[in-house]
């Protein structure tokens, strides 16, 4: 989660800024990005109490070479891009969306974790997250 913005009535929003290369996400990107989210917003609910109105992405789109035999691509220190060795810093990022706002609205979705197959960690940050005697598998339905 990138953002988490409320507005004057307390209603809360969840942003992610997501980066892409083609000219439009497709519907298996938006499921991806649909299942995330629910994620965030139901932790942020049942953690914290507060009501998500809404989840939104901000997608930035980037280019750069493909990656191929001629182009190879590695992270330097600090995080940043290398192509070929060097650092890249040409991919021009620029907000785009399908509306005129900048962002992408994403509808929350069911999303089940399959609780026996995550890290002693994973459940430990699982646990500490959730209300008590809901391990085994959390079912996350939309309203």
């Amino acid at each position: 989660m990138d953002l988490l913005a409320y507005d004057n009535n307390g209603n809360f929003y969840i942003f992610d800024m997501k980066t892409h290369r083609a000219d439009a996400i497709n519907d298996e990107k938006k499921a991806k990005y649909a299942r995330q989210l629910s994620l965030y917003k139901q932790f942020l609910e049942s953690k914290y109490g507060i009501k998500v109105k809404s989840l939104k992405i901000i997608p930035i789109k980037v280019d750069y070479p493909t990656p191929n035999n001629l182009n190879n691509y590695g992270v330097s220190s600090g995080n940043q891009l290398t192509l070929n060795g060097k650092e890249f810093k040409d991919s021009e990022p620029r907000l785009s969306a399908e509306k005129s706002n900048y962002t992408l609205d994403i509808n929350e979705t069911n999303v089940k974790i399959v609780y026996d197959k995550l890290t002693e960690s994973e459940k430990a940050l699982i646990d500490s997250a959730i209300p008590e005697g809901n391990v085994g598998s959390i079912d996350i339905k939309p309203e």
